[in-house]
This record gives structure tokens, sequence and C-alpha cells, in this order.
């Protein structure tokens, strides 16, 4: 089973260490994106297995899992969840980011903080059949 966490790793490779050859803004554009998903499937992990969250599997469960967390006061996590998919949009889609530098540190900060909030639940898989 696949550890998403490891995401988050990969992005702070990326960062900390960009291979040679490559834009460095594609680098730092590419690990803002994982760090994204890092904490995105380890907070609908936890949600599924945790509070009763059913994902559809579409484009649609993003809004609706950080929907899911606010009517379970979970609104931190929902929040850093917003933040981080706003981060993940603008570096996978605009032309231009302003402040991309600034962007790659508060989006490693607020995906540390979402596995800090889950804790030894970002670790863990879905359900089975979920």
């Amino acid at each position: 089973m696949f550890q998403w966490r490891t995401y988050l790793d990969l992005a702070r490779v990326l960062h900390d260490s960009p291979p040679d050859g490559v834009d460095p803004e594609a680098v730092v554009r590419a690990a803002i994106s994982r760090m994204y998903y890092a904490g995105f499937c380890c907070s609908r992990n936890y949600a599924v297995r945790q509070l009763g969250f059913h994902p559809s599997g579409s484009g649609d469960d993003h809004s609706g899992l950080r929907r899911h967390l606010r009517e379970r006061n979970k609104r931190p996590l929902a929040g850093h969840l917003a933040d981080l998919q706003g981060w993940r949009s603008q570096s996978d889609y605009d032309d231009e980011v302003e402040n991309l530098e600034i962007l790659i540190v508060q989006a490693r900060e607020t995906t540390e903080t979402i596995m800090r909030i889950l804790g030894n639940q970002a670790n863990q898989p879905a359900a089975p059949g979920a």
C-alpha cells in the first residue's frame, strides 16, 4: 500500500537538492503539487477511517473532503488543505506565479502541520473497499 506521506519526503528532496539540468521553477512547482497530494491523500484516508467520509473518486472529493472535515469540527485541517490546494492550483495551472519561493516554504510548513495534526494516522491507508 502506497504511503502518501512519502510525497512530502519527495517534495523536500526536490526542493532541497534539485536535479541538475532541470528548470528550478519546474522543481518548485512540482514540489508544491506533491505536498498538496501528501496532505490531501493522508487527510482523505484519515477521514474515511475516522470520520465516515465516503469519497466519490472524482475531483469533487477535494472540496467534499474539506466540507466533511468542517462538518466534523476539523476546521483547521480543512483550512490547511484549502491553502495547499490554492498553492497547488497556482503551481499547476498559472503561467506566472509570484513569490514562488515564499509559496514553497508556506506549502512545506502547512503540509508538515497537517502531518502533525494527523500524527500516526497519516501513515494509515483508507479502510478496505473505501
